[in-house]
């Protein structure tokens, strides 16, 4: 009787140590875009909107998901232009020369 005790009281520790947990978990809608390599002194502009400088403390920059256009500047001369398709949760790197 003694150990019919100890095991249904270790099966019932056993039984309520397993625990159900739900969530909800929703996943972000948004694609990102990196510039890598030389981006000193240079500047973006995407589907020919107006132009921004490239910030070196700012390591991704959102999008939402579609076709892109992105010519990086240096200066006035076009040294990077690519036509991308950016997902939902997905990094696009664009490696700017060192030289040109």
């Amino acid at each position: 009787m003694y150990i019919k005790s100890i095991i249904l009281t270790a099966v019932f520790i056993l039984i309520s140590c397993g625990g159900y947990n739900t969530g909800v978990t929703q996943k972000d809608y948004k694609g990102y875009i990196k510039f890598t390599g030389n981006i000193a002194g240079t500047s973006v502009e995407i589907n020919s909107k107006s132009k921004f400088d490239l910030n070196p403390e700012i390591e991704r920059y959102e999008l939402n998901p579609g076709q892109y256009n992105v010519k990086v500047y240096r200066g006035e001369n076009v040294i990077v232009e690519r036509t991308i398709i950016i997902d939902a949760q997905t990094t696009y790197e664009v490696d700017v020369p060192w030289k040109k």
